[in-house]
């Protein structure tokens, strides 16, 4: 099966790590298809301020900011298509152009004809802005990718099952990556939230149904944060890829991470498939 991949590329205030993107591209190669990676260039607002321009000279600090913004898009696009050709990976390349405050959610709008978008990374402010954006606006899901170089195989895949709506979306759309897997972990961890009434046996007998061989997994949160436990015990039974439902608030029709989400997002330590 041949998938169509999407990838932001981010250029401002910080770019994308150069060797997380051919890192991605190696993981979009492996599963098979063409990567769309579409570069975002910043368009700040020149506020007109006497003041500013008498003390800062804002002016020439917003046209430096554009240009340099402009300079890295060239960069990693070059990147990005020397790497394809490297993997003979079909690539498209894009550039998209917006205010800082509205390219998240341009980011998202694009990500809707594609089959998975690829985050290379996710440490910093922008980038979790992105992902959160992608993740409740997209309609699809996310390959969420660490910052180290973490190597990515599909051949033991974990699923973190809480019988909930994500959960059972992230298991959808994984569900042609998980078809091709050796192995399904079903992964619960006992003392996040009452799991009395989840039934894993049921995904594992839809599973087994499509040819998949299924386990069970159960760890104890402790004392750390839900999102590391859960991959670390992931990692633990041998997985190259966690698949997870992604939860969020809805603060005045802005959604906000909720804190699984969140720590997944912000310090994955493998490759993760977050649905919301």
């Amino acid at each position: 099966m041949a998938y169509d991949f999407f990838m932001p590329l981010l250029t401002f205030p910080d770019p994308t790590d150069k060797d997380a993107l051919r890192r991605a591209l190696g993981l979009a190669a492996r599963l098979g298809g063409r990567v769309t990676v579409q570069a975002g260039e910043v368009d700040i607002r020149n506020i007109r301020s006497f003041l500013g321009e008498a003390l800062l000279d804002l002016s020439a600090m917003i046209a430096d900011a554009e240009a340099k913004s402009r300079a890295r898009a060239t960069e990693l696009l070059g990147v990005a298509e020397a790497a394809a050709a490297g993997l003979q990976l079909p690539l498209v390349s894009q550039r998209l152009r917006g205010t800082p405050e509205l390219l998240p959610d341009m980011v998202a709008a694009a990500a809707r004809t594609s089959d998975y978008t690829i985050l290379a990374e996710c440490g910093t402010e922008a980038q979790i802005a992105v992902a959160e954006a992608v993740l409740f606006g997209s309609g699809g899901s996310v390959l969420l990718m660490p910052g180290a170089d973490v190597a990515f195989h599909a051949e033991i895949v974990a699923i973190a099952w809480d019988g909930s709506r994500a959960a059972a979306r992230a298991v959808r759309d994984a569900l042609p990556i998980i078809d091709g897997a050796k192995k399904v972990t079903i992964l619960t961890v006992d003392d996040d939230k009452p799991l009395e009434s989840v039934r894993n046996d049921l995904l594992a007998e839809h599973l087994r149904y499509r040819g998949v061989v299924c386990e069970f997994a159960r760890a104890g949160r402790g004392t750390l944060d839900i999102g590391d436990r859960l991959q670390q015990a992931s990692l633990s039974a041998g997985a190259g890829l966690l698949v997870m439902g992604a939860y969020g608030h809805n603060r005045l029709t802005e959604w906000v991470l909720g804190g699984a989400t969140r720590g997944v997002v912000s310090r994955p330590q493998m490759t993760v498939l977050m649905s919301h």
